[in-house]
């Protein structure tokens, strides 16, 4: 079998690697969510809200990713109960691929890093003998239908010229260009989505799409992978 990117696997798996147990709480309508999207993790967060002898509304996370399957069980979940999602600190891979779109509104705190670095709709074809990649990229499918979007968002920065200019491993964009991209429900508390955050602190790069890509017909490059 050819060997897989690093990145490509990673892309698959979330940004987390051997994530420690993440830190769940409820208070009143908000769930605190503290760590990676982890099948154990989901359920519980699942588990306490229904629980709960009071609807929750809101969910405080701060998330490197985790299981990709997980997170899409979760955005389902998410898209359910029409949560509303307050980043922390952190929300990038699986959280940011699948989490954010799902949610009512997402607001992204001062200071807190919200990025993609790619999903399971990677357009590489040569790349597609990873066992279970067309089975995930089917589920992702199915969410991204379900919430009428196109996943580009999810892995622009794997097409050229965006793979070129890259400096960091994370990605995110202006309000502007999300909003353009149906992911209008984002707000920022600071001007510039920031560049650098979370902990361990990681580094961002803020792709400034503007009107010439919308107006250009390689504005949606989006390769099927049957």
């Amino acid at each position: 079998m050819r060997m897989l990117p690093a990145l490509f696997l990673l892309c698959l798996a979330g940004c987390v690697s051997n994530p420690e147990p993440a830190t769940l709480r409820l208070e009143g309508d908000t769930l605190y969510f503290h760590g990676a999207t982890e099948v154990d993790s989901v359920n519980r967060a699942m588990m306490l809200a229904e629980r709960s002898e009071v609807s929750i509304s809101r969910m405080v996370i701060t998330s490197g990713g985790g299981d990709v399957e997980a997170a899409m069980v979760m955005a389902h979940w998410v898209r359910d109960l029409e949560l509303e999602l307050v980043v922390e600190s952190l929300c990038a891979s699986s959280c940011a691929n699948y989490l954010v779109p799902a949610a009512s509104r997402v607001w992204v705190s001062s200071g807190a890093v919200l990025g993609w670095h790619g999903s399971a709709t990677l357009p590489q074809p040569e790349l597609w003998d990873y066992p279970r990649a067309k089975e995930l990229k089917a589920k992702e499918q199915a969410l991204f239908d379900r919430l009428g979007l196109d996943p580009l968002f999810a892995y622009l920065g794997h097409l050229e010229p965006f793979r070129s200019q890259r400096q960091q491993a994370i990605w995110t964009y202006l309000p502007q260009d999300l909003k353009r991209m149906g992911l209008g429900h984002i707000e920022f508390a600071d001007e510039v989505p920031v560049q650098s955050g979370g902990a361990p602190a990681i580094g961002v790069d803020i792709f400034v799409l503007g009107e010439g890509f919308w107006a250009s017909p390689m504005a949606r490059p989006f390769l099927a992978i049957d």
